[in-house]
Parts: C-alpha cells; sequence; structure tokens
C-alpha cells in the first residue's frame, strides 16, 4: 500500500489550476485567513499570489534573486521575506536536515524529507543571495494541500477547517447532482429532551424513496503511518482515530426522534 502513496500523488496532483481553486476555496475563508495571518503574518490570497509568481518564475529557470523587482499591486519585498520564512531554508541548514532524515534501510525510499515542508533554497551564488527550487512540483504542493500542515496545530483552525470542508462538499453536491427527483438538504437542529443536537452535515434525499447521508470529515493519516513497514503502531493508532472521527456522527444519527427527519420528509 505504501508504494501508492509514493508513487500516486505525483500523477494525481501536478501542477494544474483546479487543485490550485479547490484549496483556495477551503482555505480563503474569514477564520482560517485570520489564523494563517497570525501564524506566517500573510493572507491566504497573498500566500497564494507570490506562490503563483515563484511558481511562474520557476517554470522557466531554477533560480531568481531573493531581492526581487516587484510589481504586483499589493506585494512588496516584506511579504516576499514572510512567505520565504513559510517555504524556504538556507543551503547549510537543508542540508543538514535532509542527512538526518537520509535512511539506509527498508525505508529508504520513503521518508519524510523537508523539501517537502521548504522547496525552496536560500543559496549565495557568485556573491548575490538566491532562492533555488529544484522541484517545483513541491512548492505547488506546499502552498495547497501542504498548506494544511503548516496551520493545522493553530488554535481555532480543526474548526474552521472543518466547518470551511463542509461548506465545499454542499457546493460540489449542488453542483453535481443534476437530477431533479434529487435535493441535496443542508444540516439542521433538533432537539432531544432539553439537548440542542445536529443533524448530518448533507442530506441528499430522493422524494420519499431514500435519503443519503453524508458526513464530512477532514482527518488525515500521518506520514508515518503511509511509509512505515515494520512498525506499524503510527498507522494503527491512524486508523483507530480515523474510526473514532467517522462514527462520531453517528450517535447523534441513532437519536433522532421518531417522525420525519428534520431536514427531511422521510420519516425515521
Amino acid at each position: 500500500m505504501r508504494i501508492s502513496h509514493r508513487q500516486f500523488v505525483w500523477q494525481q496532483q501536478p501542477l494544474n489550476w483546479r487543485w490550485i481553486i479547490r484549496h483556495y476555496k477551503l482555505f480563503n475563508t474569514p477564520s482560517i485567513v485570520a489564523i494563517c495571518e497570525q501564524r506566517t503574518g500573510l493572507t491566504i490570497h497573498e500566500i497564494y499570489l507570490i506562490g503563483m509568481a515563484f511558481l511562474g518564475i520557476f517554470s522557466q529557470r531554477t533560480l531568481t534573486a531573493q531581492q526581487m523587482n516587484i510589481e504586483i499591486p499589493g506585494l512588496d519585498q516584506v511579504q516576499i521575506d514572510l512567505f520565504l520564512r513559510l517555504t524556504s531554508l538556507g543551503r547549510a541548514e537543508l542540508s543538514n536536515r535532509l542527512r538526518v532524515e537520509h535512511s539506509l534501510d527498508e525505508n529508504f525510499f520513503y521518508p519524510y524529507s523537508s523539501l517537502r515542508e521548504f522547496p525552496l533554497i536560500r543559496i549565495s551564488h557568485r556573491g548575490r543571495n538566491e532562492i533555488a527550487c529544484p522541484i517545483p512540483t513541491l512548492l505547488f504542493w506546499r502552498i495547497t494541500s501542504g498548506l494544511y500542515y503548516a496551520l493545522r496545530d493553530e488554535r481555532g483552525f480543526p474548526t474552521a477547517f472543518g466547518q470551511s470542508f463542509q461548506r465545499y462538499v454542499g457546493e460540489v453536491l449542488r453542483k453535481r447532482m443534476t437530477n431533479e427527483a434529487m435535493v441535496v438538504l443542508d444540516e439542521a437542529e433538533y432537539q432531544v429532551g432539553k439537548l440542542r443536537k445536529d443533524t448530518v452535515d448533507w442530506i441528499i434525499q430522493q422524494g420519499d424513496q431514500a435519503a443519503l447521508f453524508v458526513e464530512c470529515k477532514t482527518k488525515r493519516f500521518t506520514w508515518a503511518s503511509k511509509a512505515g513497514l515494520t512498525d506499524l503502531t503510527a498507522l494503527e493508532q491512524d486508523i483507530t482515530k480515523a474510526c473514532r472521527c467517522c462514527g462520531s456522527g453517528l450517535p447523534n444519527n441513532w437519536r433522532l426522534p421518531r417522525g420525519p427527519i428534520p431536514q427531511s420528509g422521510i420519516r425515521r
């Protein structure tokens, strides 16, 4: 299984506009923008604007000056430096990290690489301070799916990201459900005695015949669980967490009162 995690990502997630739009919509909410500004000093829009500018540069060459001639309205060198703080390391520091991460055992092809977190390398070349990007795809991943890992430990981010993902799923469902006999219903409140409860995140209903319950979860497997071969402790821990997360919405649904489901006319 682990070879799929190493190889498929290069086939499924090359630099493309769909991946950029998807993650921009997920991250660019007021609550996540506030968390991102506190963590990085940049808004989501600024991170994407600078990141795409660098990707444009590195699609043509591998080196660029650290002090840039900026012609993009709303950007200055201060913001560029904040972006580099998030995505770059000096050559010597990065080399030391990569030596520590290097493995000569069964994990030779699978260890985590700091290039995923710091795809840009600060170097001195011919007396000039420059930025190198040996693998532009890693920079693309850093500002899309990789931004999650920069923010995941910040206070309030798990809740804010979960809410954003739930809204995104609902938007996709409504765009894709073209059958007029089917409707997409939002989450709704209901009471169990004096307690307020929420139903599942979304319900896809087909008349009074059927209803599909959709619960949105954002838990991800760690690198250790995807790459481990002999020690499966991390994989077992991640599976346990995922099962708990997936099952967390079931109690509320089993407690639904007899009669019509809140969002729907279907009776339980």
